[in-house]
């Protein structure tokens, strides 16, 4: 018993590690994406759905197993339609994520800004003109712009 699992650690490389490491982030990361969104109900939902397929193949139910596994082959398509939205805000921060990104910020363009934006608001009032306002963060505006 102990031979055999000496040998299974010795024969685990180091792009066994890294292999792992890379699929423990991902889950971790998608784990973290469904908490903190209202989706995690579809999480919940699929995986209630993936306990019921293991229990109906393990008391092999052929119809109940036949269904779920066209459910699961189509999964991939509804989870896109599903999360359109949030598939695309990852995308478009990925893309403009690493050595893209590189913003300096300084105390004086700061306090440039702050008084611009200050007396841009203040000379509206002044002129009883609404407006709104949109401060670019961490999102790229360009989409919102353009689309409509």
């Amino acid at each position: 018993m102990t031979d055999q699992l000496l040998g299974m650690l010795q024969s685990i490389r180091f792009q066994d590690i890294f292999d792992i490491a890379i699929i423990a982030v991902m889950v971790f990361a998608i784990l973290t994406w469904f908490k903190d969104r209202a989706s995690r109900f579809v999480l919940i939902g699929i995986s209630l759905l993936g306990i019921v397929y293991l229990i109906a193949r393990f008391f092999q139910l052929y119809l109940t197993t036949i269904a779920l596994q066209g459910f699961f082959a189509i999964l991939l398509f509804v989870l896109v339609v599903i999360f359109q939205e949030d598939l695309r805000r990852f995308f478009e921060r990925l893309a403009v994520w690493g050595v893209f990104r590189k913003k300096i910020y300084d105390a004086s363009s700061r306090q440039l800004s702050a008084e611009i934006i200050a007396g841009t608001a203040a000379g509206f009032a002044r002129k009883r003109i609404g407006a709104l306002m949109v401060i670019q963060g961490d999102d790229p505006l360009d989409r919102h712009l353009t689309g409509g």
